[in-house]
């Protein structure tokens, strides 16, 4: 179980995303933009932990955070949903031989696909 001290180390890193995650800076980024945030977030704590940047129990404490992370509504809607989407979205193109996709048509899947998760 964690010490106090490796609690509260926890706390501060889930409530650094969570801030942010809040902010009218992060509410106005596009989807990709979040994602990249989100995924980059994660790269970073898992290296701050394999730097031992939180004591000698740094990587239980990375992985106490990123489970209270992979919890919230951001993470699920920004990330995995986003993930999601992409693999939907490679397969729409692989199937039309598309190389990319026309704009209104990357609008008009994705459209498509949120109906469908509903």
């Amino acid at each position: 179980s964690l010490t106090i001290s490796d609690g509260n180390k926890v706390k501060s890193i889930v409530d650094n995303f969570n801030k942010f995650t809040s902010s009218k800076e992060y509410q106005r980024l596009p989807d990709e933009r979040k994602y990249q945030y989100i995924y980059n977030t994660i790269a970073g704590i898992i290296q701050d932990a394999e730097d031992g940047l939180y004591g000698k129990n740094s990587l239980y404490i990375a992985n106490a955070a990123l489970e209270r992370i992979a919890q919230t509504e951001v993470y699920q809607k920004d990330f995995e949903q986003y993930e999601e989407w992409i693999k939907y979205r490679g397969e729409i193109m692989a199937r039309n031989n598309l190389i990319s996709l026309p704009p209104q048509w990357g609008q008009w899947i994705r459209n498509n696909w949120l109906k469908s998760k509903q």
